[in-house]
């Protein structure tokens, strides 16, 4: 797992653009994607949607009791800003939902095929040319067998392995369990699980630390994941510290699914649980169940 600073600085969108919003659970956006939106160079590229009366791409949301939750946006705000080759992240846009790699699975996951994206998004592309099957990348996309589609979906690899692509903008979370139990359907369906530190996985040391055997620690601290509510990744920041991961992040977590679906989790000290590819929100669970897991780490 080779990480270079394009790859860290990847990962370190900045979450100012994350609008917390009290709305229904699980609320889809008010209507389909037209156009979609560059971004400026080293962070995620952003699907532009347009919604009539509202040019900043975000519909109103109704306050609603009892319930906090954070969306994570379509829109960026440098919409055509110049970007270079190194910031083109492999994505496409599909019935109005941005999709982003996110790790190589086995090809029996793929499913029927559902369309193909034309490819022809690049550094030099304008707002106007993202539009629905544009992308980075090009070629047949299908279905992942035992997944939503409006979660994950794939396309072939040449080494006849499938590429997974999350469906992580324009969306809505409230709980944990919306993302792992039913997006990844992770609770109880694990093969293995490994663990580095954030010195070995910054690094490439390769040295994992194989937590299998411990289902019960394991099992209590998915319990405890699914039940702990997303924040923004913004507003845990200490004073002064510019991103999480410089700051924060402790630990690298791997649950690896018997159809061979890996799930990496980032954590971040504090009981805070931030998924891959999910740069601007991450979940605070029980910090009980969280150190329990670190401790298996050291």
């Amino acid at each position: 797992m080779k990480k270079s600073a394009i790859s860290l600085a990847l990962s370190d969108i900045s979450d100012e653009f994350v609008l917390e919003a009290a709305q229904p659970k699980r609320r889809s956006p008010a209507l389909p994607i037209l156009a979609a939106a560059a971004c400026v160079c080293l962070v995620l590229l952003c699907a532009f949607a347009l919604r009539a009366g509202d040019p900043s791409g975000i519909a109103p949301q109704p306050p609603i009791s009892g319930e906090l939750t954070v969306t994570i946006p379509l829109v960026d705000k440098d919409i055509g800003s110049p970007i270079n080759e190194a910031c083109m992240v492999a994505f496409f846009i599909y019935e109005g939902r941005f999709y982003e790699s996110y790790d190589a699975a086995p090809i029996a996951l793929r499913g029927e095929k559902l369309g193909t994206v034309n490819g022809s998004i690049d550094e030099w592309s304008s707002p106007t040319d993202y539009a629905e099957l544009s992308g980075s990348i090009g070629g047949d996309f299908y279905a992942v067998e035992g997944y939503d589609p409006g979660f994950l979906l794939c396309k072939d690899l040449s080494d006849g392995e499938v590429m997974l692509y999350i469906n992580n903008r324009g969306i809505t979370v409230h709980k944990g369990a919306e993302l792992f139990d039913e997006g990844f359907r992770l609770s109880g369906s694990y093969a293995s699980v490994t663990g580095m530190s954030r010195y070995d996985w910054f690094y490439s040391t390769g040295n994992f630390t194989d937590l299998t055997e411990h289902r019960d620690v394991l099992d209590a601290f998915l319990a405890a994941l699914n039940e702990g509510t997303f924040v923004r990744t913004q507003d845990i920041l200490p004073e002064g510290a510019s991103n999480v991961y410089d700051s924060l992040e402790s630990h690298h977590l791997y649950f690896t699914k018997p159809d061979g679906v890996k799930v990496h989790l980032r954590l971040l000290d504090g009981g805070y649980v931030q998924p891959d590819r999910f740069r601007d929100v991450c979940v605070q669970m029980d910090k009980g169940a969280f150190d329990a897991v670190t401790a298996l780490m050291g």
